[in-house]
């Protein structure tokens, strides 16, 4: 499961997520907020949970993910089959998605999200306490039931850490020889700009050379890339057509999926993907994609509704093709690919990526990095494809497609934006 943009607000009788302003997913000590919360446990009125009084039925949380809340709810009934449930993210518009496993043993609860990202908690009166593992940490996250006292007390206490973490300061962690070339005014109006909207970090570069970096509180750290994950993807693509394992962007889709060489789906090429010009068939929300066991099946067993080339339409649902046609190329999980033939050259080893229920990357959101990391990919693209665009530079050819497509359809723009 991706970690979807959201924030988590306390509101009377429980917790809820949405959008709008505030500080989003930069909740450093979140954690240890939910941690306290759970060690607190519930009130002495409330008595402890009993094989008469089933874990069935609501539960609200959060879990908190890297450096921010996730916020969702989850559902869970027992039949003569055994445990099933759902689960809920209303700030993404993901709706009673199907838990793939639940187990519950005494006190023990056992909830799969999805393979490698699994919460194990313990019951204690109106709450679960415990922490989600996905292979790239251990994140505590606390349920508990809709309008009991725990439920008020976690919304409280969520509440209080986005008033701190709003206020923390952006903190300069490293200064480089480029900041002599700036205009010291100018760069002080900038950061305190990313102050006040509650930026979580800024790196600065001049010519290449590191101005400066400042990050909300002084501390460097991992976090979720959301839709920049697709120019890292691209990354990946425009890697594969330097080393000559994609022959161009302009390769139909099915020169690795045979079962499109067929209707419209025929002349549906990389360049389409990359470009948000395919004509899939897709939903403005991401319900339908989060739902979905396998994210390029998905897209491939898809409508084309449109004629390629044709229209853009910002389409989660297209480029997890992407991470598929990179696997075919190069032999190897995109993830893979990208830490072996990319990050590593370039020295990156901080990062992470989500996968869907099938194991295969997300290639919308799901990259995880620190913001040096996505300045040092970055700038490996721009450096290749900044007016110098070959087909020996990684990104040259994606340049070229995107200028293209604003210049043919006015209203596209670059995967990634």
């Amino acid at each position: 499961m991706s970690r979807p943009q959201c924030r988590v607000r306390a509101a009377r009788g429980g917790i809820r997520s949405g959008r709008g302003a505030g500080r989003r997913r930069h909740l450093l000590f979140v954690g240890a907020v939910l941690a306290a919360a759970a060690v607190a446990g519930p009130p002495a009125a409330v008595a402890r949970q009993t094989a008469d009084e089933p874990v069935s039925g609501t539960w609200e949380g959060a879990i908190a993910l890297d450096a921010y809340p996730l916020a969702l709810s989850v559902s869970l009934r027992h039949s003569a089959q055994g445990w099933a449930g759902t689960f809920s993210i209303p700030s993404e518009g993901v709706s009673k998605m199907p838990l793939p496993d639940v187990t519950v043993a005494g006190d023990s609860v056992v909830l799969v999200f999805r393979p490698g990202f699994v919460f194990r908690g313990v019951v204690s009166g109106d709450s679960i306490a415990g922490a989600v593992r996905d292979g790239s940490g251990s994140f505590p996250g606390v349920f508990a039931r809709p309008g009991t006292p725990t439920a008020e007390r976690l919304a409280a206490e969520v509440r209080r850490a986005i008033d701190a973490a709003r206020n923390r300061p952006l903190v300069e962690a490293a200064h480089g020889p480029g900041a002599a070339r700036v205009d010291a005014r100018a760069l002080d109006r900038l950061i305190r700009a990313a102050a006040e909207a509650h930026s979580d970090a800024v790196v600065i570069l001049h010519d290449g050379e590191l101005v400066g970096a400042w990050y909300a509180g002084g501390e460097r750290r991992k976090i979720e890339a959301m839709s920049a994950t697709k120019s890292i993807v691209n990354l990946a693509i425009g890697r594969l057509v330097t080393t000559g394992a994609i022959a161009s962007i302009d390769v139909p889709v099915h020169t690795f999926y045979p079962e499109w060489n067929h209707g419209r789906k025929a002349k549906i090429t990389i360049r389409h993907l990359l470009n948000h010009t395919s004509g899939m068939q897709a939903d403005r929300t991401t319900e339908e994609i989060y739902a979905s066991p396998d994210f390029v099946r998905l897209a491939l067993d898809a409508e084309i509704t449109s004629e390629p080339g044709t229209e853009f339409f910002y389409n989660n649902k297209a480029v997890n093709l992407l991470a598929g046609i990179v696997e075919k190329a190069s032999g190897k999980r995109m993830d893979l690919f990208l830490r072996d033939d990319l990050f590593a050259k370039l020295g990156i080893t901080d990062f992470g990526w989500s996968l869907d229920r099938a194991g295969i990357p997300t290639a919308w959101p799901g990259s995880r990095s620190t913001r040096r990391t996505l300045r040092g990919s970055g700038s490996s693209s721009s450096t290749a494809g900044g007016g110098r665009a070959s087909n020996s530079s990684p990104s040259g050819g994606l340049t070229r497609a995107c200028v293209r497509a604003r210049r043919s359809i006015p209203s596209a723009a670059c995967s990634g934006g």
